[in-house]
């Protein structure tokens, strides 16, 4: 297996992971949402959701950077510009949210898990940058539609709506702009796809 088939194997892995994950303590949360309504517990709900979220922004705005840096493909950099600028603005929303709030949150901090993967993409140089840092995102962005979506439809409290339904179409629009750029790069021509999509399912 080639180093780009590796990669795309493990952009899939994160997403898989990441989605269930997510989704399983969602549904937790959900099953107490009627009980948490002003109470201590939404409050530190509250307060993980917006920590999260930033750390997120901060993530894709560092390495957003980097591949305005490094990157020499042209397409990549106008995604990451934009990516900057707008993960700029939900991590500024996310400070006027809590500052209503009265929520204590940092937003440009990065996480365990997202300063790991800032420090991976760190260490990549070239082609294998430009490579890792748009299957990285793919995989990213995948995970916070889903995570976004649940928040915008079913979040506990009025501002975890309000930052999800108002950053859920930029970071959709990131995810179309990235998997355009990430599907030839991983070979996935138009008529491979189509392929793809018209195979019949396989027997069980």
């Amino acid at each position: 297996m080639n180093q780009r088939s590796i990669l795309i194997v493990a952009a899939t892995v994160v997403i898989v992971a990441s989605a269930s994950i997510y989704m399983h303590n969602a549904v937790r949360a959900d099953d107490n949402n009627a009980n948490m309504a002003n109470s201590p517990d939404q409050q530190k709900m509250e307060r993980e959701f917006f920590s999260d979220a930033a750390s997120g922004n901060t993530l894709e705005i560092r390495a957003a950077k980097l591949a305005q840096e490094r990157s020499n493909d042209a397409q990549v950099k106008q995604a990451a510009q934009m990516m900057e600028q707008d993960h700029t603005q939900a991590n500024q929303l996310i400070k006027q949210l809590c500052d209503q709030a009265h929520i204590d949150v940092s937003v440009d901090k990065l996480n365990a898990v997202d300063q790991a993967e800032l420090d991976q993409l760190e260490k990549k140089q070239g082609e294998m940058f430009t490579h890792c840092f748009v299957f990285q995102q793919v995989g990213c962005h995948a995970k916070d539609e889903l995570m976004l979506s649940y928040h915008a439809n079913h979040g506990q409290s009025e501002a975890c709506r309000q930052y999800a339904s108002q950053v859920l179409p930029k970071v959709q629009m990131h995810l179309r702009a990235l998997e355009e750029i990430a599907r030839p790069m991983a070979g996935l021509t138009a008529q491979a796809q189509n392929s793809a999509d018209q195979m019949p399912p396989q027997a069980h």
